[in-house]
């Protein structure tokens, strides 16, 4: 059985080795010396270099885990509201069809209506409006008629009244009656203490158009059902209008409140018109700054580096004084061994030679 020796199993190694082996004896001692003092430092400057890097990169990692997490709670609920909004649209084009179906009465429409807003908190006030935006029928919470400055008409009030003349009620039922589909409203100011945005369903009566079926929401309410509990713990969640007006947010706004170092926004489908979902958090990771680890890191490394400096430049200073030290040594050597040469013509200019 043959053995592989060393030298075989790694010739690259081997050769490698040699040619430093090599390189450093054709060095001078002064540059050896040189070499021998300026590795270590090189060493120290490249292992404070590699952990500065890796400081960085760890905290690099820590923010985007921490962006990360406050962009999956904002999709979160964002996905969550959506598909709330999605199965109340449903019901509502189902009881829009009803009613111009002639299938239920004004009567049946308020019960069913009331078990809509029971089962579903986030609704406040169902309304069926006719083509000239009069009042058929109307359900509120009483939620809507405290927060309401003036008393709203009774559900069960048989003479028509025309609703507010808001700006983003015309529009909306005006869409509505144009493109024969669900139209929601930009969030607007109902009251002091109540931001509401509306859905419009089209009422079709044998193919006209017979009013509206709306449904108004709390924008408050919204984010209250919403929004898990977990979430709202980690991070603020808030609407914002296209002004950057904060709508309803899960936090009460307070005068000192810091700023979010952590922002992220998405759509707020399906009400679109330039409301958005904000999450909102703050940094938890310790910057380079402020970080112990780091600033023991450092003192270590430039206290090596100090001490690697005073050992080279004790070396260069003890290398000069051994210079001049041999220097000394051979002037000496060479005057003692030229005393006997020297004497030799004063002996033979002052007296006879021997």
């Amino acid at each position: 059985m043959q053995i592989s020796s060393p030298e075989r199993s790694h010739p690259l190694r081997s050769r490698v080795r040699r040619l430093l082996w090599s390189w450093w004896r054709r060095l001078p001692p002064a540059r050896q010396d040189r070499v021998a003092t300026l590795a270590p430092l090189f060493s120290v400057l490249l292992f404070l270099a590699a952990i500065v890097a890796a400081f960085w990169y760890l905290r690099s990692e820590e923010i985007d885990r921490e962006v990360e997490s406050v962009k999956r709670d904002a999709e979160l609920v964002q996905q969550q509201v959506r598909l709330r909004l999605i199965e109340n649209q449903e019901q509502l084009v189902r009881l829009a069809r009803e009613l111009g179906t002639r299938s239920i009465n004004r009567e049946q429409f308020l019960v069913q209506a009331e078990g809509l807003v029971r089962s579903r908190p986030e609704v406040i006030a169902v309304t069926w409006l006719n083509a000239r935006r009069h009042v058929q029928a109307r359900h509120v919470t009483m939620n809507m008629v405290m927060a309401m400055p003036r008393a709203e008409p009774a559900s069960d009030s048989s003479a028509p009244e025309e609703v507010t003349r808001a700006k983003e009620l015309v529009e909306a039922f005006n869409d509505a009656r144009d493109l024969r589909l669900p139209i929601y409203s930009q969030p607007f100011q109902q009251s002091p203490h109540l931001v509401v945005f509306q859905v419009h369903v089209p009422v079709i009566d044998q193919g006209a158009f017979a009013g509206t079926l709306m449904a108004e929401y709390s924008v408050e309410a919204v984010l209250r059902y919403f929004v898990p509990a977990e979430v709202s713990r980690r991070h603020v969640i808030s609407l914002v209008d296209d002004d950057d007006r904060v709508l309803a947010s899960t936090v009460s706004s307070q005068p000192g409140r810091p700023t979010p170092t952590l922002v992220y926004s998405v759509p707020f489908t399906p009400v679109d018109h330039g409301v958005s979902l904000r999450g909102e958090g703050y940094r938890t990771s310790v910057g380079l700054i402020g970080n112990t680890l780091f600033w023991m890191v450092m003192a270590l490394s430039v206290l090596t580096v100090w001490m690697l400096l005073g050992t080279w430049r004790h070396m260069r200073r003890r290398l000069q004084i051994q210079g001049a030290l041999v220097q000394e040594t051979n002037f000496r050597r060479a005057m003692e061994n030229s005393m006997l040469t020297g004497m030799r013509p004063w002996t033979w200019k002052g007296a006879s030679p021997m």
